[in-house]
């Protein structure tokens, strides 16, 4: 945490390190640092495999939302996904196999700000599962360092709830459809969303608005 603090905190180095420095701690072998655009940072060619929607996240974020937000929400996978949900899943078989990985530990914070930021973390599929006391040791860097990631800036767009999970989904890389589905809408009204976002952050294309809001977290 010294280290984090000399680098320069809140800076994209610092971010680097300290992900770089638990992912040796705890032994994983692929690690990412997000904030809740969606943005990925210093993540691996496998990237894909934390930047999607996966059943870890389906059960953490209930649990941060209704958190105090004092201090993260940290728990391995196995704490939260029943064994057979979590070998039954689209994403386990689709994206975590193929990429010979297994095992999910994950530090999540919401702050006061509405702001949620996390790190994750998997193991290579032949390894133990993380234990509680990879656990402690991640939860207790992030509760050390605090937020990661600069404020978002007070001009940011104003945005409604469901635009903003429409936003939150596309972040993720979720489909019209799977957005429809998610929040019980039709495909017509995300479209109209889509559109709203779009006039919001001043950009005429989907790769346009994951780009811009990239760019802004880093």
């Amino acid at each position: 945490m010294r280290e984090v603090a000399e680098i320069g905190a809140r800076t994209a180095a610092a971010r680097r390190h300290f992900k770089e420095r638990l992912q040796s701690l705890v032994g994983a072998v692929i690690s990412g640092a997000v904030d809740d655009l969606g943005a990925a940072l210093h993540l691996p060619k496998r990237a894909d495999v934390l930047t999607v929607d996966t059943p870890y996240h389906a059960a953490v974020f209930a649990r941060v939302d209704a958190s105090a937000g004092c201090e993260p929400f940290t728990a391995t996978s196995a704490e939260l996904v029943p064994q057979r949900e979590w070998r039954r899943s689209f994403w386990v078989n689709e994206y975590v196999r193929p990429a010979g990985l297994d095992h999910f530990l994950g530090s999540h914070w919401r702050f006061p700000d509405g702001t949620i930021e996390g790190l994750g973390f998997m193991r290579a599929a032949n390894d133990a599962p993380f234990d509680e006391d990879d656990r402690a040791t991640l939860h207790l860097a992030h509760l050390g360092v605090g937020r990661l990631f600069e404020p978002r800036a007070s001009d940011a767009p104003k945005l409604a709830p469901r635009v903003r999970e429409t936003l939150d989904a596309v972040l993720v890389g979720a489909t019209d459809k799977e957005i429809a589905a998610r929040l019980g809408i039709s495909g017509h009204t995300v479209r109209d969303y889509m559109k709203v976002l779009f006039r919001a952050y001043g950009v005429s294309s989907r790769a346009q608005l994951i780009a811009k809001l990239t760019r802004a977290a880093r």
